[in-house]
């Protein structure tokens, strides 16, 4: 977890990371990182919560114009359990991850309507179409669980989360040589399958292929879906993600499918929701200045 706190130029003054561990989906664990990690940051920028006018949580969960996610009995009521207890610093807003991602995104993809792909663990959308962020009645717009039914991708997973699926099942198939990167007994990240993918090892490409093919059955979904220009993919994966990026761009070629968009790699790397939630904050204040009240260098912060 990450806590930015920025000033009303969107200048980020302070930054701290918060760890939530193996009991992260445990509600009172997740608040309680919460509100450490926000006083951390808050105390390395040297400011008080009195002098913050918002803050703003990108949490991974649809979330509505009124901050509160669909219930379903499980994931979703877990990242959204309502958190004005404990960060009562100003505004409290609540924002979906990839929501936030797009928002970030906006100053690089111009006057384009593009999805910012959140695609580490899952994938997930933040969708701007004709200069608007769509959010749908419940705020699930982008959220991707009808993956399951998509075929030839079949969920939600992400590229890290897939890339180490199907190490996994290589392994067990016993198609994994003694002396591959991919061998061992830990379970090895997307980075070390793209590692390994440049060295040319012949499991590390068709894992590499696979996970482009997927992440090509995606964009051209969301293309055909709302005709957007771009498909920018983001996360921390985004840094490690070329090779895959590329082998997508090769399948998209290959299918010829109009409208094929164009589909880049963030720049923002892991920091890209909580810029996003920079973003947003300073959009809550901009839409209405006058409603707070203005003592000198008063910041916003973000988790």
């Amino acid at each position: 977890m990450t806590a930015l706190v920025a000033d009303l130029r969107g200048t980020v003054l302070a930054r701290a990371e918060g760890s939530l561990g193996e009991s992260g989906l445990e509600v009172p664990v997740r608040l309680r990182v919460v509100e450490e990690t926000v006083a951390s940051a808050l105390a390395a920028a040297g400011v008080g919560p009195d002098h913050v006018l918002v803050t703003v949580l990108g949490i991974p969960a649809p979330v509505d114009a009124a901050g509160e996610s669909p219930a379903d009995g499980g994931f979703w009521d877990s990242m959204n359990p309502g958190f004005a207890a404990v960060v009562p610093h100003g505004v409290v807003v609540v924002e979906n991850d990839a929501n936030a991602a797009a928002l970030a995104e906006r100053p690089s993809s111009g006057d384009a309507s593009f999805a910012a792909l959140l695609s580490g663990e899952r994938f997930g959308a933040g969708l701007v179409v004709d200069g608007a962020l769509l959010r749908g009645a419940r705020g699930g717009a982008g959220e991707l669980r009808v993956l399951d039914l998509v075929d030839g991708v079949s969920s939600s997973d992400g590229i890290g989360r897939t890339a180490r699926t199907l190490v996994r099942q290589a392994r067990a198939e016993g198609r994994v040589p003694a002396d591959s990167l991919l061998g061992g007994d830990d379970e090895p990240d997307a980075a070390v399958v793209l590692a390994a993918a440049a060295l040319g090892e012949p499991l590390a490409l068709e894992v590499v292929d696979g996970l482009g093919d997927r992440l090509a059955r995606v964009c051209v979904l969301l293309a055909s879906l709302l005709d957007i220009d771009r498909v920018v993919v983001a996360g921390a994966i985004a840094d490690a993600a070329g090779p895959v990026i590329d082998r997508a761009r090769e399948h998209l070629a290959a299918w010829d499918l109009d409208p094929t968009p164009e589909v880049v790699a963030s720049r923002l790397g892991g920091d890209v929701v909580a810029l996003g939630a920079v973003a947003r904050a300073l959009d809550v204040v901009q839409a209405d200045p006058l409603a707070f009240p203005l003592p000198a260098a008063r910041p916003v912060v973000t988790a």
